[in-house]
């Protein structure tokens, strides 16, 4: 099906031009409406070698002059040879320009052919989005499919990039539990940071505890400015997120309590005075 859609016409045409042409096919309209111009232009080919037969000259041939097409070009000296019911249109030296009745019928015929082609091929798009269309439910599964490998292959390249012990975090209870909720961390890193990323200084891992029957349920953090406060609370919650989306965690080992909200309050813009 894709491959349908894939051959369907001319891409780097189509890009350049504006304009999708289906290839033979593909529209079944179209081919219809392309079949039926061809087939006046081949009538029209046949009515020329009729009057080259009928007016013995094999040298008459078609010619086309601004908006009139298929004027028949025939020699001055036998010029009274031509039927009453033929129509002079123009001349040049030696030669005059004719329509016959027959030629007028075809035109209108082929008038109205190319007219119809034009409005088809204006509506192939959509026509053939429309046929795309069907297979929704195929394109649905394919990109859900693509999509979880995608997520599953950067989670994997993102375990190869942490620096460090890496871990298959371990889930206790669930959210409806009556137990204390819980996060114990053992050599906890950070998924982002790295040792080629603070120059000459190195990210300590660290051990976290919060929760439980036997833990406080916070932790009570200080330090100087520039001190890696921030930072923790950071490794802690992207941890607890890279283990509810089912990523390897960088820690020796990660177990906790399902999370099912993070606050977070980053940036030292108090306004203490105003109670904000």
């Amino acid at each position: 099906d894709l491959n349908h859609f894939k051959d369907a016409f001319d891409w780097v045409e189509a890009n350049n031009s504006g304009r999708i042409v289906p290839h033979e096919g593909v529209d079944i309209e179209y081919d219809s409406a392309c079949k039926a111009v061809k087939e006046i232009e081949s009538s029209l080919l046949k009515h020329l070698k009729e009057q080259r037969k009928l007016l013995g000259c094999t040298s008459i041939s078609y010619v086309h002059i601004g908006k009139d097409t298929y004027l028949l070009e025939v020699p001055e000296n036998l010029s009274e040879n031509i039927p009453r019911d033929y129509e002079r249109r123009s001349s040049k030296k030696g030669f005059c320009r004719y329509w016959t009745p027959d030629i007028k019928i075809f035109l209108k015929e082929l008038s109205h052919a190319e007219s119809e082609k034009e409005t088809l091929l204006k509506s192939t798009l959509q026509r053939m989005i429309g046929r795309f269309c069907e297979h929704h439910t195929q394109w649905k599964q394919l990109v859900s499919a693509t999509a979880e490998l995608d997520v599953l292959i950067n989670l994997a390249i993102a375990s190869d990039y942490y620096e460090g012990p890496t871990c298959r975090p371990n889930f206790a209870g669930t959210l409806c539990t009556n137990e204390a909720p819980y996060i114990y961390a053992k050599s906890l890193g950070h998924p982002v940071l790295r040792s080629d990323s603070l120059g000459k200084a190195a990210f300590v891992p660290n051990d976290i505890t919060i929760g439980g029957p036997d833990q406080a349920s916070f932790i009570l953090l200080t330090g100087p400015n520039m001190g890696g406060k921030s930072t923790l609370l950071r490794q802690v919650c992207l941890a607890v997120i890279l283990a509810q989306v089912g990523a390897d965690v960088p820690a020796e080992s990660f177990e906790l309590s399902p999370v099912d909200r993070i606050f977070v309050r980053m940036g030292a813009r108090d306004n203490i005075m105003a109670g904000q």
